[in-house]
């Protein structure tokens, strides 16, 4: 299986629409093996789904994401692991890989993303 794992600044990104990297990494047999790290694509609705599906992605963790989101990278058949705290990108594929990284289901909501049309990112 194909992971992709938000970045921004070389760390966890707590935001997926924030990132600005992701690391990609191939789980197979409880194992996370780091494929390569790729810069994301410009954030606009619907970029991050579909540049994530044309990498292969199976399953994404992130902190948050927002629901459009969720609904579009679910839609192409890749799971969706959200709710999860700073660790570094390593420890959270082998958690992942290890089958012990659950997702809290959380979505964002609120914090300058109503309507995400206006995109108030501030970086």
């Amino acid at each position: 299986m194909k992971l992709a794992i938000a970045l921004e600044n070389g760390g966890f990104s707590a935001h997926f629409g924030g990132s600005d990297s992701f690391a990609f990494y191939e789980v197979e047999g409880g194992v996370a093996r780091h494929l390569q790290t790729l810069p994301a694509p410009p954030h606009e609705p619907g970029v991050l789904p579909r540049w994530l599906a044309q990498q292969g992605a199976q399953a994404v963790i992130a902190g948050g994401m927002g629901g459009m989101a969720v609904q579009m990278l679910e839609g192409a058949g890749i799971q969706v692991v959200t709710g999860q705290r700073a660790h570094t990108p390593d420890e959270l594929a082998a958690q992942f890989a290890a089958g012990a990284v659950q997702t809290t289901g959380e979505t964002c909501a609120g914090h300058d993303h109503e309507g995400h049309e206006g995109h108030h990112h501030h970086h």
